[in-house]
């Protein structure tokens, strides 16, 4: 094991110095200009440079230089890290110049098991630091002892999840990695692919890449119709990861597709893709478009949950059409009683036929101590 871990420590050291900062043959890159955010950052989102290189045949990938540590008192020995994404925000790898090396507390500098444990703590996109604050690390021990610049109160982190003696340096870190970079590659990289390709996308069996698709579907405001048939074929078969990208982004998109798709996934058989759908539609400014759709889901659906929040929506279009009471009714004198409870007290205040309050006073007068 010791043999190992030495073996990746040397290819590690030898790609620090000789990869880091050069190209391959036939590559083309591009600087592009961004204002990402930071935890680390007190005064808000700082401009930075991120290149994005195409290797002919080969994928392309992105890399951002930046501090090693982000050091409020200036205590801290800074110095560059490159840091690498793939295409979909995926961390790769990161590189230092040749000659700089990497410090923890009291000045002492990494040794070949700490840049192994980096290189891990980065690849761990679920990492504890991803729940700390910044005032956690700096305001606190870490490890059970002082870590560079702590305070005074214990903070535990799992021995595989932080060096010490560098806490901020991984906490500084894997926040670059997978913070607001993360999302700015992928979008960037989604602005080089048409829709044909990223629908194409959605039939690998990759579940990351088909994530992908469907983000960066779902950022679009126009959709070809080969999109939209895809969208629409696929909507019923939908987990509620997927329905929460696509729901919040149907209002962004012509009316008629909106009801078609949210018709779609109201038969999907996942109770959350469904209220998914429904908080879409209620937060939509086309509401009224839903209506017909609304009404029919109260017959069809036994979730209490989801005839409440229906009935939510109904009540905003004011009074109901005769032939919704009747509608309606015929739903609350079904068996599951919670629902038929709920409709009656909707209903109770719409204008009604003769024969529709009859019916309101029969179910009232059979189910008396149950109101």
């Amino acid at each position: 094991m010791l043999f190992l871990r030495t073996v990746l420590f040397t290819i590690l050291s030898l790609l620090h110095s000789v990869e880091a900062y050069s190209y391959q043959k036939d590559t083309t890159s591009r600087k592009i200009a961004l204002t990402v955010d930071h935890p680390a950052f007190m005064d808000g989102p700082r401009e930075v440079s991120l290149v994005q290189v195409d290797e002919e045949q080969a994928a392309s990938y992105f890399y951002m230089t930046v501090e090693s540590v982000l050091c409020a008192d200036h205590i801290c020995k800074v110095v560059p890290v490159r840091l690498y994404w793939d295409s979909f925000g995926n961390y790769i790898k990161y590189r230092l110049e040749e000659g700089v090396t990497l410090e923890k507390g009291d000045g002492q500098p990494f040794d070949e098991d700490d840049y192994i444990k980096l290189d891990e703590i980065l690849t761990n996109k679920n990492a504890a630091l991803r729940s700390l604050a910044y005032s956690d690390i700096i305001q606190t021990k870490v490890h059970g002892e002082v870590d560079a610049m702590s305070g005074a109160t214990a903070l535990i982190l799992p021995d595989d999840e932080s060096i010490e003696g560098a806490t901020w340096t991984c906490y500084t870190l894997w926040h670059w990695v997978h913070g607001e970079m993360h999302h700015k590659v992928r979008e960037i990289y989604a602005a080089t692919l048409d829709q044909q390709q990223l629908v194409a996308m959605l039939g690998l069996n990759d579940k990351e890449k088909v994530k992908f698709a469907y983000e960066s579907l779902a950022r679009l405001n126009e959709l070809d119709n080969g999109t939209k048939a895809i969208l629409l074929e696929s909507a019923q078969s939908w987990d509620k990861e997927i329905a929460a990208i696509i729901c919040p982004a149907m209002q962004n998109w012509h009316v008629s597709f909106q009801t078609g798709l949210a018709q779609e996934l109201l038969s999907n058989p996942s109770s959350s893709a469904r209220l998914l759908t429904l908080d879409a539609i209620s937060e939509n400014k086309e509401l009224s478009s839903f209506r017909s759709l609304l009404l029919g889901h109260i017959g069809s659906t036994d979730s209490f949950l989801e005839v409440d929040k229906t009935i939510e929506m109904m009540g905003r279009y004011g009074e109901l059409y005769e032939g919704e009471v009747d509608a309606l009714q015929e739903v609350m004198l079904r068996e599951n009683f919670l629902i038929a409870r709920r409709l009656f007290y909707f209903l109770k205040d719409q204008s009604m036929t003769r024969g529709q309050q009859e019916i309101m006073k029969e179910f009232a007068h059979e189910n008396t101590e149950r109101l």
